[in-house]
C-alpha cells in the first residue's frame, strides 16, 4: 500500500470547544467549577441550554472551553472524553480527591510518558488530565 500524497491544506487549527451533553446544567457547572477550577464563561437560551466552562483566571489556558449542553435533541448524556494536557498533575488529581470526584483511572506514570488520571463529571462525562514526564 502506498503512503497518500501530502497536500498543503491551507488552514490552521487554532482551538477545540468540546460539547458535553448533560441532563442538569446546573450540576454540571458546580462540578466544573467547584472540582476541576473552571469559570462559568457565558450561558445561552432562556432557561438555559448551554454554558461554557474553562479555567478560571489563567491566560494561557484561554483557547480551553468546555460547552455543556442540556438538550435532549442533542443525544443521551455522558457520551463523551476529552484529554487535557496540564501543568501541575499532583494539585489537580489532590484538588480532585479533596472534592471526591469520580476517578477511574488513579494517577500514575505511564508507558506512552505522560503522569495522569481520569475522572468522569456527574453524568458519566469523562476527562484525562496528564503532564508530561
Amino acid at each position: 500500500m502506498s503512503s497518500p500524497k501530502k497536500v498543503q491544506p491551507g488552514f490552521a487549527y487554532q482551538e477545540a470547544k468540546p460539547t458535553f451533553l448533560v441532563s442538569d446544567l446546573q450540576v454540571a457547572t458546580e462540578f466544573y467549577c467547584d472540582v476541576l477550577g473552571f469559570e462559568k464563561k457565558w450561558s445561552w437560551g432562556i432557561p438555559e441550554i448551554r454554558v461554557g466552562v474553562g479555567p478560571a483566571n489563567d491566560p494561557s489556558s484561554q483557547h480551553i472551553e468546555i460547552n455543556l449542553i442540556n438538550d435532549p435533541k442533542s443525544g443521551p448524556s455522558g457520551t463523551s472524553f476529552v484529554y487535557f494536557h496540564v501543568s501541575g498533575i499532583e494539585a489537580l488529581y489532590e484538588r480532585c480527591l479533596h472534592h471526591a470526584a469520580d476517578i477511574y483511572l488513579e494517577l500514575g506514570e505511564r508507558d506512552w510518558g505522560m503522569k495522569d488520571f481520569r475522572v468522569s463529571d456527574p453524568f458519566g462525562n469523562r476527562m484525562g488530565f496528564g503532564e508530561i514526564l
